[in-house]
């Protein structure tokens, strides 16, 4: 009976010295690396990574569709409001005086039905 169990922990102990010997040598060799990139949750891993990349890929390019976009989009403001403002400038009378402005729905020589008479309030 004590010789099995002087057995039992020898191969105990000799089971741990092994295994301690086995991972230190896996981790200096390289091995261990080799080992995880061929496991499939790495190889998961490294696929969608691959994807984001492609993607962020895709909305940088997009995003530089859109600014050159708001770019053109802001030389046309500028241009219009360029444009109206020497419309503007054209309109106005060179005497100062504002002008009186036309009613575009009466017709010649009919009353304006916009304008009350004097005394009608």
């Amino acid at each position: 009976m004590l010789q099995t169990i002087g057995r039992f922990l020898m191969g105990l102990l000799l089971g741990i010295i092994l295994g301690a010997g086995g991972v230190w040598w896996l981790m200096s060799s390289g091995a261990a690396d080799f080992m995880l990139k061929t496991s499939h949750y790495v190889q998961d891993l490294e696929r969608r990574v691959a994807e984001f990349g492609e993607q962020r890929a895709q909305l940088a390019r997009q995003l530089e569709d859109v600014e050159g976009r708001l770019g053109k989009m802001a030389t046309g403001y500028e241009t219009l409001e360029r444009r109206f403002h020497e419309l503007a400038a054209a309109k106005t009378p060179p005497t100062g005086a504002p002008e009186q402005p036309a009613t575009p729905n009466a017709a010649p020589g009919t009353a304006n039905p916009d304008a009350a008479p004097r005394g009608a309030l």
